[in-house]
């Protein structure tokens, strides 16, 4: 559907799944029904806006704008209540906690700010990042993590309850555009970067580079106010997920399943492999095309596997695909036992 005259720069979800609010690059957020029935639009404000986040109750929503503003609105009467005033720059992402009364937001001013929302006062900056912090994500299950990831290459995890950093997510090698939590496991979390990777992230596994000694985290040092955070690598990478910038990422709420949308304007899907499979370490998403198609894996032509088109070619000798198509019905369908209707075409 065309819901917007201009670009569409953040959508987000009620918690109840009733609703669907999306913001525009002219300043517009529209309110939908499931059915995709456009029930509201107010000009929320008059810059692009880039994020949005649900209350946990619903009954409230946050923006973050390109003015540097967020701004929030009751949902139901579309009223804008409080407008946080604190970025010195464009703020670029925003989020609600998922059961307290806090917001997090991020800016191309370097730096993260946590609110009150109920008066719109700053309550703390979190340091670090050396660049636009491009998405914020406080981790859904227990609450006490906060995820950020900026155009400095890196990602960090903070601790609410001591504010600070604790983890240093590395291993990107362009900028990091956007990251999400797992739903179910806390110290899981994944990551896309302006080059297409996608890295998956476990918070209790450094995955060091070879030669690295490892270090202690600041919840194991002696003084963990001064201790330094500790360095995280990808336990698993997918370099070439995408042809270009990855700007979304969403896991299924079971967890199965990872959703990441590009600029290549491809939006795929991603589960883990089936037991003793391990052919998708060859494949052109971990290996690139170049490689994946020298090696037979691969075909530029039809865009599939090898192993795809075999098992497609076996399935239809054992018959359980007919990869033909059907034979055109002579008969509408429901009518088959009509007299007539059914019967063969006569030759002219």
């Amino acid at each position: 559907i065309q819901a917007h005259d201009s670009a569409v720069r953040a959508v987000a979800y009620s918690h109840s799944n009733d609703w669907l609010i999306s913001a525009e690059q002219a300043g517009i957020v529209k309110y939908w029904q499931p059915n995709f029935n456009n029930v509201k639009s107010l000009q929320a404000h008059n810059d692009p806006v880039r994020d949005l986040a649900f209350a946990p109750t619903d009954t409230k929503f946050v923006t973050a704008a390109d003015d540097a503003h967020l701004k929030i609105f009751d949902f139901a009467g579309g009223v804008e209540e409080l407008v946080l005033e604190g970025h010195q720059w464009d703020a670029k992402c925003v989020d609600w906690h998922p059961t307290k009364g806090l917001l997090v937001s991020g800016s191309k001013d370097h730096q993260i700010k946590l609110w009150d929302p109920r008066n719109g006062r700053c309550l703390t900056t979190l340091h670090g990042h050396k660049n636009t912090v491009s998405k914020t994500l406080f981790e859904p299950t227990n609450g006490v993590l906060l995820a950020s990831c900026a155009r400095d290459s890196t990602a960090r995890v903070f601790d609410i309850r001591m504010m600070r950093d604790v983890f240093l997510l590395r291993g990107h090698e362009k900028d990091i555009s956007t990251l999400a939590w797992h739903p179910i496991h806390s110290n899981f979390l994944t990551t896309g970067g302006a080059d297409g990777a996608m890295h998956h992230y476990l918070l209790d596994e450094q995955n060091l580079p070879a030669g690295s000694a490892p270090t202690l985290s600041p919840y194991d040092a002696p003084e963990n106010s001064d201790a330094p955070a500790q360095t995280i690598y990808p336990a698993h990478r997918v370099t070439y997920a995408h042809d270009f910038a990855i700007w979304s990422l969403d896991w299924h709420p079971l967890g199965h399943i990872l959703a990441s949308g590009s600029n290549d304007r491809a939006t795929r899907f991603w589960s883990r492999p089936r037991p003793g499979d391990n052919t998708y370490k060859d494949d052109r998403w971990h290996i690139g095309q170049t490689a994946a198609e020298a090696q037979g894996t691969w075909k530029r032509t039809t865009d599939r596997t090898a192993r795809d088109e075999e098992e497609e070619l076996e399935d239809e000798a054992d018959g359980l695909v007919d990869q033909q198509m059907p034979a055109r019905q002579n008969m509408l369908p429901g009518l088959a036992g009509l007299p007539g209707i059914s019967a063969p075409r006569p030759a002219f």
